[in-house]
């Protein structure tokens, strides 16, 4: 029996360190290799952003001069990064149940959420418990960096309080996902029991996610440029507002999930349009001019000086969403038509070297904001000497990525990776057929 087998038949304990950290160079052959691509770019883009940012007390000059060049700009857009996830999570989320909807019919609701609640409560409570540690006494910060709200973490609603009292405030994106996962077997429930005319919902949706997002931007009055500094009382305000909601946020998840109920239930359909590569084509050269223009755009740029206050609006309104679909629509393309642009596209997305970044993209988005935060004072004045500012800035962030890295691969290896293969573990699978069971099947084996 080879190794992967005697692991699948329980011979190898989920602990198993060589079986774990093994998992970080095999792909298997299930996984699709686009979405892996997908979700290496989006955390590279949020921790190269966060590399910046926190250097900000440091070197505020050298920093200032990077988000405010234009070859630089997608630096500070790496927020777009966080948009990603939301598309991919809508995608694989989706494609788990609207699968299941296809195959039996219906949703066993208590095997996704214990399966979401493995994947995602143990590390992150590891996480939060380092940062207890890393976050601790920070100059400029509460003493333990409002360590006392973790409760809102543990209950994924730190989205709802003001960022300035957040514990680790980057989590705000995990507590919409929780959001999202909570609501969304019901949802998908309610909307595949409703016939014909699911398209259209989908679309009416999107178009209210936009319309949301414009009424809150009108009345707010917080429309770009923004030239305020992280931390202060426009920047927070700018947050609590229009960034970390879930009305404001919500259209990246739609898009994903509108692009599974696409992939599941018009296979062919997508498969005849995908296979037409002319216009496939010059519909993915749009999308890529639109997410060029959008990673290019600083929210400081001039480019919003010189159009009108309305489009400045909606602009603003429109970015987020119209990012989302056309993420969704490259994604879709390289599945289904893998010689796109000479085949270089799926290639690209699918390079191995993207596979174990993606495995500890949960573990590295939980942990390196903490750490360049408690790291990069630390070790600047070691490098500006010799480097000087913008050197000294490279060296900190190399050293925070290897060290970033180090500490994801432990948290995968010794706590996520275990608490996936629990999910395929007999007690688990007699757990979640003992709530699948129907209640007048168990008052009857009670009687027996």
């Amino acid at each position: 029996m080879n190794f992967q087998n005697a692991a699948d038949s329980g011979r190898v304990s989920i602990f198993s360190v060589p079986h774990n950290l093994s998992h970080l160079t095999r792909r298997p052959a299930f996984q699709e290799p686009v979405i892996d691509g997908v979700r290496a770019i989006a955390v590279l883009w949020v921790v190269v952003l966060h590399m910046v940012f926190f250097h900000f007390a440091t070197f505020p000059a050298q920093a200032i001069a990077i988000f405010s060049n234009p070859a630089t700009a997608w630096i500070l857009n790496g927020t777009m990064g966080v948009d990603l996830f939301f598309v991919i999570s809508g995608y694989l989320m989706g494609s788990i149940l609207f699968g299941e909807m296809k195959t039996s019919g219906n949703l066993l609701f208590s095997r996704f959420y214990i399966r979401r609640f493995l994947r995602l409560i143990p590390v992150y409570t590891a996480a939060m418990a380092l940062g207890l540690y890393l976050l601790h006494g920070l100059p400029g910060y509460s003493t333990w960096f409002n360590a006392e709200n973790f409760w809102a973490n543990i209950l994924y609603v730190n989205d709802f309080l003001p960022i300035l009292r957040q514990y680790m405030g980057w989590c705000w994106s995990l507590a919409i996902e929780e959001q999202f996962y909570l609501l969304l077997p019901a949802c998908i429930l309610f909307f595949m029991g409703l016939g014909k005319g699911r398209i259209r919902i989908l679309a009416g949706l999107m178009v209210l996610s936009v319309a949301i997002r414009y009424t809150v931007i009108h009345t707010s009055g917080i429309v770009p440029p923004f030239h305020f500094l992280p931390g202060s009382a426009a920047w927070a305000r700018w947050f609590d507002v229009v960034y970390d909601k879930p009305w404001m946020r919500f259209g990246g998840l739609l898009a994903g999930v509108t692009g599974a109920y696409l992939n599941c239930f018009f296979q062919p359909q997508l498969k005849r349009f995908f296979a037409r590569t002319g216009l496939v084509t010059a519909i993915s050269l749009v999308c890529m001019a639109i997410i060029y223009h959008v990673a290019m755009t600083g929210m400081g740029s001039v480019f919003f000086d010189r159009i009108p206050f309305l489009a400045r609006e909606l602009w603003w309104a429109f970015f987020h969403d119209v990012f989302s679909l056309a993420s969704i629509f490259l994604i879709l393309a390289a599945i289904h038509t893998p010689r796109l642009f000479g085949g270089w596209f799926r290639r690209f997305l699918s390079w191995k070297g993207f596979y174990p970044i993606a495995q500890l993209s949960y573990s590295i988005y939980l942990v390196h904001e903490m750490l360049f935060m408690w790291l990069f004072p630390r070790i600047s004045p070691l490098f500006v000497g010799r480097l000087g500012a913008y050197g000294a800035l490279a060296a900190d962030s190399a050293f925070g990525l290897v060290i970033t890295l180090a500490i994801a691969s432990t948290f995968y290896v010794l706590i996520e990776r275990p608490c996936m293969r629990l999910r395929t573990h007999p007690a688990f699978l007699n757990l979640i057929d003992f709530f699948s069971r129907p209640k007048l099947k168990l008052a009857a084996e009670e009687a027996g």
